[in-house]
């Protein structure tokens, strides 16, 4: 289980009365970590950026599994999960490089359809769409 799940159980075990022991006590260590790992990502501390080897390595091989696990369930439903399934085993740099000509490419075809869209939109109110 995860440690959201261990502690929100533990949550509703203390509320019910129950629990108690040295288990409550690690779970109250964990809580501990928890909001001290919550106060040093808050918004008023700043982040020292990654260095180019930690952005060049790829991810381990349990990381990737996990990914490609989420992938197949989730694809699913979400089209963007599925179209990411290509990338799940590259590092954060080849990822983005993978990623950038599509959106331009992407990018390209949405400009070509709003001018489209909005020639039709001028021609439909008595005026000429012109390429002058």
């Amino acid at each position: 289980m995860g440690r959201t799940v261990l502690l929100n159980n533990w949550q509703r075990e203390r509320k019910r009365g129950g629990g108690g022991g040295e288990e409550e006590e690690e779970e109250e260590e964990e809580e501990s970590v928890e909001e001290e790992e919550s106060v040093k990502a808050s918004p008023e501390r700043t982040v020292e950026p990654l260095s180019q080897s930690v952005l060049d390595r790829r991810p381990c091989a349990n990381a990737v599994r996990s990914l490609q696990r989420v992938v197949q369930v989730q694809g699913e439903y979400w089209q963007s999960v599925k179209d990411s399934s290509s990338s799940v085993d590259l590092s954060y740099l080849q990822a983005q490089r993978r990623r950038r000509p599509r959106r331009d490419s992407d990018g390209e075809a949405v400009a070509a359809i709003a001018a489209l869209s909005v020639g039709g939109v001028a021609a439909g109110r008595g005026g000429v769409a012109s390429d002058e």
